[in-house]
């Protein structure tokens, strides 16, 4: 019995600005989960294979300065308690 390839979808996204004076934080990040990750056809590549895809989120925040330590590192820990489950 051949089990599926099980895929985990996730990310971080950000474009920094290190010139801005201005700090992005946790609250900049828009946060999409589960299917809404495939709104934008991707599960479709995947059909008729023997591929189980897993979502977790993805957090993207508009280009801006730096990403504060605090907001990242929550975003890294929420990200790794998905992969977790």
């Amino acid at each position: 019995m051949t089990s599926a390839l099980r895929i985990a979808l996730g990310g971080i996204r950000h474009e920094t600005n290190t010139f801005s004076p201005v700090w992005t934080e946790y609250e900049d990040f828009a946060v999409r989960s589960g299917a809404a990750l495939f709104e934008n056809g991707t599960e479709p590549l995947w059909a008729g294979q023997e591929i189980e895809l897993l979502p977790t989120f993805v957090a993207s925040a508009r280009p801006s300065g730096l990403v504060r330590k605090a907001a990242y590192l929550r975003l890294k820990d929420e990200l790794l308690d998905e992969l977790r489950a």
